[in-house]
């Protein structure tokens, strides 16, 4: 699929300003990790992100972005403090691998690079929503109440 050039370059400074929003975030959340409503505001930046990759058809970032958006958002709504270092890991780990992904999106070669990286992020998601996130309910009616 051929993106034009004009909208690439839109969503590139795009996500370039989302990202200092996201080191912001990120940030605050290394001087107190425990800040739920941070891990909320992390979602919302990523869940643009998600929008306009899914829109523009770059279905590996929209998938990863989608994963991250969910997770993260699930951290700040349920508030589960076991959670927290291993989402924050996560979110660290987007900013690390946030210049291929810009570099994916211009140049095809990078993008398995790209792929790889994070893959295994994709992994940790999905095992932090089987061993913690899976029995939230019940957790966060004991927290919550």
């Amino acid at each position: 699929m051929e993106i034009d050039s004009e909208l690439l370059e839109a969503f590139l400074q795009e996500i370039t300003g989302l990202n200092m929003e996201i080191l912001e975030v990120l940030k605050s959340l290394n001087e107190d990790i425990n800040q739920p409503g941070e891990f909320f505001k992390f979602s919302n930046i990523v869940d643009r992100i998600y929008g306009t990759a899914m829109t523009l058809g770059y279905e590996d970032l929209g998938a990863y972005c989608g994963s991250l958006k969910a997770t993260t958002r699930y951290a700040g709504n349920i508030e589960i403090q076991r959670s927290y270092k291993p989402v924050l890991k996560l979110m660290m780990n987007y900013t690390a691998n946030f210049l291929a992904l810009k570099d994916s999106l211009t140049n095809p070669a990078s993008l398995e690079e790209f792929k790889k990286a994070i893959d295994f992020d994709m992994k940790k998601m999905d095992k932090l929503h089987q061993d913690i996130f899976q029995y939230s309910d019940s957790e966060n009616a004991v927290i919550k109440s």
